[in-house]
C-alpha cells in the first residue's frame, strides 16, 4: 500500500510503500513502526483521502476501522492545508417512453446523464408493451425528436418515442422519400406503396399532413422546385411528365419552392403515478440517489460464501457493482481474475443483481459461484 504525506503547500509529496500481508485496519497501520518513523505526526485526523475519497466526504465513516490491503492508498496532510474536491453526485431522473403512436407509455427511473437508452428499454418496459427486450431494442427510437442510438445517455424529462420498423421493397430496410420545404427542413415519408406514381403519392394524407393548412385545395406538384436534382423550372414538359408518372420507388428527394412543413403539435403525456414507474437497468434503488452536491461516500460489505466480509468505499448512486467486485482489493482478497469474477453470481441486499446495479453506502454484496446447469455448463 502507499502512504502519501502532503507537506506544507502540497507541492512536495513523500511516499511510503508498505507490503500488507494480512488485512489490517487504519488504526493498526498508524501504530506500525515504519509509519511512525515516516510521519510521526500522522494521526487518524490527519487523513486527507482514502483510496481517492477525500476525508470531508467520509464524515460518517469510522476511519479507524477501515480495512487496509496491499492496494490501499492513503494521503495524510499533517502540515499545511488540504483542499478536498467536491464530487457531484448524479441526480435521479425520470423519462417517458411512448409507443403505438403515443397510446402506450411508461415512466422509467434513470440516473441523470448516466443511464443509456439500452438500459431504459429493459425487460420491465418490454413487458409493459407486450414485447421482449430484443424486440423493443430493435425498434426505431427518437429521444426528444432526435434520432438516438442504444448508447445515447438520458436526462431527466427526456421523451423516448418508439416506432415499429416497416419492411421496405427489399424486405429489410425502410424505404423513404425525403421531402424538403422552403426552409430546407427535411422530412422522410415512408413509401408504403412504392409503385404509386409521384403525382398520386403527393396527394396522399401521409404527405399532406406534413404541410400547413394553406395547402388545402392546392396541388403540391405546382410548387416542386426539383426532383433528384432535376430543376423543374428548366426541365422540358415531357421530362416533367415522365418524372410525375414514375413510380416513387425510383425517387429519393423532392424540394419545394414555397411550401413549409407545419409546426409539430406536441402533446405532453400524462404524468405517470410514482407506483407505475420502473427503474432502468443499473439504477437499483434509485429513490435513494442523492441530489447534486457533495457525494455521499461510505462502505459496502463484500463477502464470498462464508468468508469474512471486507469493506469497500463507494460513492452512493454512482459506484456500480462492477466497480466494486472488479477492484484489485476484492479480486486479491478472493484470489480471482476479472474473467473468473465475471462468471460469478451476485446479490445486493439479498436481491440477485447484475454488474450494472448502482450501489449505496451500507449495501451488502454477496459473491457466489454459479451452480451447474442441467447440461453440465457452468460447473
Amino acid at each position: 500500500m502507499k502512504l502519501i504525506s502532503i507537506v506544507n503547500t502540497n507541492t512536495n509529496t513523500n511516499i511510503l510503500n508498505l507490503t500488507i500481508g494480512t488485512p489490517t485496519t487504519v488504526k493498526e497501520l498508524f501504530e506500525k513502526a515504519e509509519v511512525k518513523a515516516f510521519a510521526p505526526e500522522a494521526t487518524i485526523e490527519s487523513i486527507a483521502s482514502y483510496d481517492g475519497y477525500d476525508q470531508a466526504s467520509m464524515e460518517a465513516v469510522n476511519m479507524e476501522t477501515l480495512s487496509v490491503t496491499d492496494d490501499t492508498v492513503i494521503e495524510i496532510a499533517a502540515f499545511g492545508e488540504f483542499k478536498p474536491q467536491t464530487v457531484a453526485a448524479p441526480q435521479q431522473g425520470r423519462v417517458t417512453i411512448l409507443a403505438g403512436g403515443g397510446s402506450l407509455s411508461k415512466s422509467v427511473i434513470i440516473i441523470n446523464g448516466i443511464t443509456t437508452v439500452r438500459q431504459a428499454l429493459n425487460d420491465r418496459v418490454a413487458n409493459a408493451f407486450d414485447k421482449t427486450r430484443d424486440e423493443l431494442q430493435q425498434m426505431k427510437f427518437h429521444v426528444n425528436d432526435e434520432a438516438a442510438t442504444l448508447e445515447s445517455t438520458l436526462q431527466d424529462g427526456d421523451k423516448i418515442v418508439l416506432e415499429e420498423r416497416k419492411a421496405g421493397t427489399d424486405g429489410c430496410e425502410d424505404n423513404y422519400l425525403t421531402l424538403v420545404d422552403r426552409n430546407g427542413t427535411e422530412c422522410g415519408i415512408l413509401k408504403e406503396d412504392p409503385e404509386l406514381d409521384l403525382e398520386s403519392f403527393l396527394d396522399t394524407d401521409a404527405v399532406l399532413e406534413n404541410f400547413g393548412e394553406n395547402v388545402d385545395g392546392i396541388a403540391l406538384t405546382d410548387d416542386i422546385d426539383n426532383v433528384d436534382g432535376v430543376d423543374f423550372s428548366e426541365a422540358a414538359d415531357n421530362m416533367i411528365d415522365l418524372i410525375m408518372e414514375s413510380p416513387i420507388s425510383n425517387i429519393n428527394r423532392i424540394e419545394f419552392r414555397y411550401f413549409q412543413f407545419a409546426a409539430p403539435v406536441e402533446e405532453e403525456p400524462a404524468p405517470a403515478d410514482d407506483d407505475d414507474a420502473v427503474p432502468a437497468d443499473g439504477v437499483g434503488a434509485a429513490q435513494n440517489i442523492p441530489a447534486v452536491g457533495q457525494a455521499t461516500v461510505g462502505p459496502v460489505m463484500v463477502s464470498q460464501g462464508g468468508t469474512s466480509p471486507i469493506k469497500i468505499l463507494v460513492t452512493s448512486g454512482q459506484t456500480t457493482l462492477k466497480d466494486v467486485v472488479m477492484s484489485a482489493k476484492v479480486l486479491n482478497t478472493f484470489a480471482m481474475t476479472e474473467q473468473h469474477m465475471a462468471k460469478m453470481l451476485f446479490s445486493v441486499n439479498d436481491v440477485r443483481s447484475n454488474l450494472d446495479v448502482v450501489l449505496r453506502a451500507g449495501d451488502t454484496v454477496v459473491v457466489e459461484a454459479p451452480k451447474c446447469g442441467t447440461d453440465g455448463s457452468n460447473c
